[in-house]
């Protein structure tokens, strides 16, 4: 136990180092030794309250990667493995606190309860932090993702991807189906016309490619973003038409990354992790974040071997764009599988304008990455943040085609 607290406390610290910012109220103590013995004082008193097995004296740990934007991301292994997360941000609280309410969720189905990790323990005062359950590939569980962009190696055959992305499916619409609430209802607006706005508004400034202009595809001419947001705008009453007539409990980001799976020929075990903090939305947002990443994102970002994304730009007119990215052959089934499942929900619900919502869920999914795409700080990928711009205005301007 002493080990244990001795290591959390030198890792603390260390984040702490890295992370203060007088701005954000931690501590004086200029080495954060201080404030790391009352985190983990309170990580470990309520851990140890939850259950968190420590037997094992040996500790292994190694810093995680990948799509994490806190301040710390540690995987660190006990008896049972954990992952212990730490920001400044208070939404990395609410993350936590999501995931460990719908676990304890009673109303809810067991499945779906039990496909959320268990949150050991959660730090609610800046910095904020949380130990929650860790699925090791050493056991099995791989992400959707790496099973259908894998990194090397054969990809996931068409069937057993099929299976998987039902598997998932099951999953998300059973907690769908138990959580409707028709007085508590998403906003479109917000969830879907102002995340555009505000995502390309700061695309704009990393770069004059992403600039409201006339910008042509081939021979398609893709409307200027803010000619299309300001549509949208005048198009208020059929857009809240097309609004959700309810909301569920949904992830917020179940991308193919957040979708851990470990497989057996009879049964396939699925975990959600790295939720957003909202909680409650529009279902549909959670299925297009999934078919956005297999439709785009996925194959644009980690091509399959032999496939390739290209792109060229040229200001002409405005600006000419043109680029190729192939897809894998199962893609469409995938995609297909999805909408079915969505178009069965939405019959049996009542949501009669899910297709025209799912075409400004998709821009909104795909118009928010350009910006952190380019200006990334450690793996910036400008040409296919320029590519997934052309595919999220494709989107929108299909959307705006339905306005009267």
């Amino acid at each position: 136990m002493d080990t244990l607290i001795n290591y959390l406390e030198q890792a603390v610290a260390a984040g702490l180092k890295l992370a203060r910012r007088p701005q954000f109220g931690f501590g004086p103590d200029p080495s954060g030794q201080d404030e790391a013995k009352e985190i983990v004082s309170d990580l470990l008193r309520q851990a140890m309250a939850t259950g968190l097995p420590i037997e094992r004296r040996t500790i292994d740990s190694s810093l995680l990667g990948g799509g994490n934007t806190a301040d710390m991301v540690r995987h660190i292994v006990l008896h049972a493995p954990f992952v212990f997360k730490m920001d400044r941000n208070e939404k990395l609280a609410k993350e936590g606190a999501i995931m460990r309410d719908i676990r304890a969720n009673a109303a809810m189905p067991a499945r779906f309860r039990e496909a959320w990790p268990v949150v050991y323990a959660i730090r609610e005062t800046a910095p904020y932090a949380y130990l929650m359950e860790y699925f090791p590939e050493a056991e099995g569980w791989i992400s959707l993702e790496d099973r259908l962009f894998p990194k090397g190696g054969a990809q996931t055959g068409p069937a057993e991807a099929v299976r998987l992305m039902h598997a998932v499916l099951d999953i998300l619409f059973e907690g769908y189906d138990a959580s409707i609430d028709h007085r508590m209802l998403p906003s479109i607006g917000k969830d879907y016309v102002e995340r555009i706005r505000e995502r390309l508004e700061a695309a704009e400034k990393v770069d004059a490619v992403f600039r409201s202009r006339k910008l042509y595809r081939g021979d398609a001419e893709l409307t200027p973003w803010k000619q299309s947001l300001e549509r949208i705008a005048g198009a208020k009453a059929q857009l809240d038409a097309i609004a959700a007539p309810f909301s569920t409990i949904v992830h917020g980001d179940p991308n193919p990354g957040n979708l851990m799976l470990r497989t057996s020929h009879s049964s396939v075990e699925v975990k959600l992790i790295d939720p957003k903090d909202w909680g409650r939305g529009d279902y549909l947002f959670d299925i297009a974040k999934i078919t956005h990443f297999l439709d785009a994102t996925g194959p644009i970002e980690k091509p399959a071997a032999g496939a390739t994304l290209t792109l060229s730009r040229k200001a002409v007119d405005g600006g000419v764009l043109d680029y190729a990215f192939e897809t894998p052959a199962v893609t469409s089934q995938l995609v297909a599988a999805c909408l079915e499942r969505v178009g069965q929900f939405a019959e049996t619900h009542g949501d009669l304008h899910w297709r025209e919502r799912y075409e400004l869920a998709m821009a909104a999914n795909i118009l928010g990455l350009p910006a952190t795409r380019f200006a990334h700080k450690i793996n910036p990928r400008p040409d296919a943040a320029i590519a997934l711009y052309g595919e999220g205005l494709t989107w929108l301007d299909r959307f705006c085609s339905r306005l009267k």
